[in-house]
């Protein structure tokens, strides 16, 4: 965890960590997207992980076509 997360970060990564490793991020990408976030000053990380969480769960709807494709 770097300096300049939100207190809450810890509790994010909790909430989402699983959902992103099954969209086959690593903990490396998860944290360079939690940066990005604070760099470019999105206003909530937390729903920025979220939205990589539903966007997951929506492709898997679809079938494995379109989720491997996303890889």
């Amino acid at each position: 965890l770097k300096m300049g997360f939100p207190p809450e970060q810890i509790d994010i990564i909790a909430e989402y960590g699983g959902q992103l490793a099954r969209a086959g991020y690593n903990a490396e990408e998860v944290q360079a997207i939690m940066e990005t976030g604070v760099e470019t000053g999105t206003w909530n990380i937390d729903n920025l992980l979220d939205a990589l969480k539903e966007g997951r769960i929506k492709a898997a709807e679809f079938g494995q076509g379109v989720d491997k494709a996303m890889k």
